[in-house]
């Protein structure tokens, strides 16, 4: 899916169509390795990431202030360890942020998340470049955050940390859903795009 914006890219015209157009979920379940993947390229934020065909790009609407534009990937996987059933609601997340401080990827990641609420956090590389990154509790659950900072932007990969954090899934299938979005956050790119600072 590619998506562009002619005009201001803090105002993504067309891609906000393509993705009221976008598909809905077809079914639930950790996507089977053998499942094709497609691209996502945003030209408005100049990046691109690899996605399994049983989701879709949904823009989400967030009041934050330095917040240019969240896409979020969801997904739902059946409770396999409860007689009541039910739905895990999951994502992998892409947040592009105003960073006109500049920081680096390590104290953008330090100002915006709560050290009390952090259990692991070191330099890592995202986009192939130096990043940051680490895992977070919600209060509900457990979630993995990445970062990478190019000018004067900042660039935040979060997904549901379900592999050490869910008694209602199989291990094989926590190890299924670790397995996906860790190839998500392995495919980020950032391009060398018009609309980089």
């Amino acid at each position: 899916m590619a998506l562009t914006s002619t005009k201001n890219p803090r105002v993504p015209w067309l891609l906000t169509l393509a993705l009221l157009a976008a598909p809905a979920l077809s079914r639930d379940g950790c996507p089977a390795s053998t499942e094709a993947w497609k691209p996502f390229v945003n030209a408005a934020f100049d990046y691109t990431v690899e996605y399994p065909f049983s989701t879709a790009a949904k823009l989400q609407s967030d009041p934050s202030p330095d917040l240019l534009q969240k896409i979020l990937f969801p997904f739902e996987q059946r409770f396999e360890s409860s007689a009541a059933g039910g739905r895990l609601l999951v994502s992998f997340q892409v947040s592009v942020w105003n960073n006109p401080e500049k920081l680096t990827s390590e104290a953008w990641a330090k100002r915006h998340t709560d050290a009390r609420l952090v259990s692991h956090a070191e330099p890592c590389v995202v986009a192939l470049t130096e990043g940051y990154c680490l895992r977070e509790s919600s209060m509900t659950s457990w979630m993995v955050r990445s970062f990478v900072v190019r000018g004067n932007r900042a660039f935040e990969l979060t997904y549901t940390d379900i592999y050490s954090d869910n008694p209602l899934l199989t291990e094989a299938t926590a190890e299924c859903w670790r397995g996906v979005f860790e190839r998500m956050l392995r495919s980020f790119r950032l391009s060398q795009g018009p609309n980089l600072p």
